[in-house]
């Protein structure tokens, strides 16, 4: 796929500046939306800790990319691309619900070599019409073959038991928020168990409306679990055997 002089023919992801990602963003917001979605400004951002290549920041309308975590320079313009869908579909309350693969349809027609970024889409189009997003759900499951391809290699256990199962149900997902409740000390244990099966993203907000009714269910499990937990009585110890009133002897080491 060749690209312009507006986008760059530089592979090296480490010349990037905030400078260059905000014409990027003016050139693909002139090109694929006829300038439709609000300027936002394009900042380079230490993601490590949210666990995320991108954020779009709707109330301060700016869409922060860690370029650290990015794979090469054309990874870069994908995830910009990806975060632009984001904006344009600011009025769904999913953070990947129909107004998104609505925008990211529209986009893989306009650019046939669009690639979709490698997150938790492939979850979600489990519960997304394939009549409605044909080209979504091309796109999706190519990436999620290159995704069985590498869990392959790295990890042959994991990629066993993902054969078997396949991805996640409802009652399997609801039983790990009893679990993380049973085991965790964490009271936001189940934030993470919502990160790791996908139903939010790193703003907390739902991936679609499945994962959203399946979050708010698991997080009431999660809290009834918790308060039966500490509503229970501690466990006293058993009386020593013996003389009624009797002390515990005293060992000498």
């Amino acid at each position: 796929m060749r690209t312009s002089q507006a986008e760059g023919n530089d592979k090296n992801r480490h010349t990037w500046k905030n400078e260059r990602l905000q014409k990027l963003f003016t050139y693909y917001n002139k090109k694929y939306w006829n300038g439709r979605p609000p300027e936002c400004s394009v900042v380079n951002r230490d993601l490590k800790e949210r666990e995320c290549l991108a954020l779009l920041v709707n109330r301060r309308k700016r869409i922060l990319l860690d370029l650290t975590l990015q794979k090469s320079d054309l990874a870069i313009r994908e995830t910009l691309l990806h975060e632009m869908c984001h904006l344009a579909a600011t009025r769904d309350r999913y953070a990947h619900g129909c107004a998104f693969f609505a925008q990211l349809e529209r986009l893989l027609s306009l650019r046939p070599g669009f690639r979709v970024r490698p997150c938790d889409l492939h979850i979600t189009m489990n519960y997304v019409r394939r009549s409605w997003y044909p080209l979504s759900h091309e796109a999706v499951a190519r990436v999620d073959e290159v995704r069985l391809r590498y869990l392959k290699q790295v990890n042959p256990v994991l990629y066993a038991l993902e054969m078997h199962w396949g991805n996640p149900n409802y009652g399997t997902i609801l039983e790990r928020f009893e679990e993380a409740a049973l085991k965790s000390n964490s009271a936001k244990a189940h934030w993470t168990m919502s990160r790791l099966y996908g139903l939010i993203d790193a703003t907390g907000k739902p991936a679609d409306r499945w994962s959203n009714l399946t979050f708010v269910e698991g997080r009431c499990i999660f809290n009834r679990t918790r308060r039966e937990l500490q509503s229970r009585p501690p466990i006293s110890a058993p009386p020593w055997p013996g003389v009624q009133g009797a002390s515990k002897p005293r060992y000498v080491m």
